[in-house]
């Protein structure tokens, strides 16, 4: 969860989906078996520590309809749309930066690249 620690606050930006996306995958693979109660308390109690040190943009119309944009260009799912949609308006609001994209999905990271991010999945 502390992938991304040596950031400051400030760079780290996340859309206010991400909790729910998050606590969601953790409880499917605590259904599924693959993680313990105990351990998904514990990734549970990680993801909450770490979004108090995040930026949390908020969903807004700009954002939604980007979202939308993004679906249809690169055939993402709601979710992934509105993560990416987020990381580009944050990119555009600070363009001096350099963003990194992260996540696990190869679709949404191969999107993501396309947008021209630079990408990092950390489960490789």
């Amino acid at each position: 969860m502390r992938f991304f620690e040596p950031l400051t606050p400030a760079a780290k930006v996340v859309s206010s989906f991400t909790e729910l996306e998050v606590r969601s995958a953790i409880r499917r693979r605590q259904t599924s078996g693959d993680l313990s109660l105990a351990h998904a308390e514990l990734a549970i109690e990680a993801l909450t520590e770490e979004l108090r040190n995040v930026k949390i943009h908020p969903m807004t119309s700009r954002a939604r309809g980007l979202a939308i944009e993004l679906v249809d260009r690169h055939d993402l799912r709601a979710l992934d749309a509105i993560q990416l949609a987020t990381a580009l308006l944050a990119s555009q609001s600070s363009p001096e930066d350099v963003f990194q994209f992260i996540a696990s999905d190869t679709r949404l990271l191969k999107a993501a690249k396309a947008e021209g991010f630079e990408v990092w999945n950390p489960a490789s």
